[in-house]
């Protein structure tokens, strides 16, 4: 299936042993965390928003893997009536040093119906939380939201 991606909707870059969340919100900050040009080609418009039970992925915060074990909520401007896939990915797997692993998933659902409606969408791969190997360092993670042209 071919997606359409959407770059202003890509939302937020995570790093972790303790994750260390960042929700981007400029230019500047996904530069900063070298998510463009390691995952994005360009900083998106647009930021989602990702919620964990216990704590916000904010801009420089680090959560521990215990915090971030369960899918969080994870919100943002959408269209009525389009769908989306929305995935969770760890750009340095296993190490940032030596990412072979580049991309590796933690999480992918498509056909999400909306904003905080992930759970509703069908998954492709459950969601895995983070837990980088010890002694690879911080780990970034980047959620992703694509709007699909159709089902």
């Amino acid at each position: 299936r071919k997606f359409h991606a959407l770059p202003r909707r890509f939302p937020t870059v995570c790093i972790s042993p303790r994750l260390f969340v960042g929700r981007l919100s400029s230019t500047m900050s996904f530069n900063k965390f070298e998510v463009v040009p390691d995952v994005l080609a360009e900083a998106p418009a647009e930021i989602a928003m990702v919620q964990y039970a216990e704590a916000a992925a904010k801009e420089g915060n680090e959560l521990t893997p215990t915090l971030v074990q369960n899918a969080p909520t994870v919100t943002w401007k959408d269209e009525p009536e389009k769908l989306y896939t929305v995935a969770l990915v760890d750009p340095d797997a296993p190490s940032r040093a030596e990412p072979t692993y580049r991309e590796w998933r933690h999480w992918l659902v498509y056909n999400v119906p909306g904003s905080g409606k992930v759970a509703e969408g069908d998954s492709l791969f459950g969601y895995v939380g983070a837990g980088p190997p010890e002694g690879t360092g911080l780990h970034r993670y980047v959620v992703l939201v694509y709007q699909q042209p159709d089902r």
